[in-house]
């Protein structure tokens, strides 16, 4: 991928409990689909199962899908979430605090979130004609398109002296410090 150019090319919204908020998701007019299920087998032979729901459009600036992972499979049991919360980053404890998608007409945008996965916005204080809707403890930023703006910035909180800004993976990654 990264050789076309990278970047973000669809993300999803987790939760635990897929039949029931697909349900009351449908009810209000959502045109996600029916659940998937999927799976894939790791190197070591373990079997990592989940369930998804999508909409007819994926993309960068499309609203998410949603996904829950089956928690008595491989890498979400307890005994493995506990291995891998172990293992340190490089750069200490990391939390996602924001993905920040550039869209051509934010209002379409909101719309189409709203319809398809129920995320209601507010004006960002980020300003510039930008909304932010809350997801869990995070938020996701609809920012307009501007010439040459690219895709997305995902923000991160990290235990780190001064903000950073990296480029990887196709993708802008604003690291700010744990506050």
């Amino acid at each position: 991928m990264l050789e076309r150019g990278g970047g973000l090319a669809t993300w999803a919204i987790a939760t635990d409990a897929l039949a029931a908020d697909l349900a009351a998701l449908h009810a209000a007019g959502s045109d996600l689909g029916e659940p998937i299920d999927g799976e894939r087998r790791r190197a070591d032979g373990a079997v990592i199962r989940w369930r998804l729901a999508t909409s007819s459009r994926l993309g960068p600036s499309e609203p998410p899908f949603l996904i829950e992972h089956d928690s008595s499979a491989a890498e979400w049991t307890p005994a493995e979430r506990a291995t891998r919360a172990a293992q340190p980053h490089p750069l200490g404890t990391v939390h996602l605090e924001a993905l920040e998608l550039v869209v051509d007409d934010v209002n379409q945008a909101i719309q189409r979130f709203r319809r398809t996965v129920g995320l209601l916005f507010r004006p960002s204080l980020a300003g510039g004609g930008s909304r932010d809707a809350d997801v869990g403890s995070q938020f996701v930023r609809l920012r307009p398109r501007r010439s040459g703006s690219g895709s997305a910035v995902i923000h991160v909180a990290a235990p780190v002296p001064a903000e950073q800004i990296v480029e990887l993976l196709g993708c802008r990654w604003v690291v700010s410090p744990t506050r």
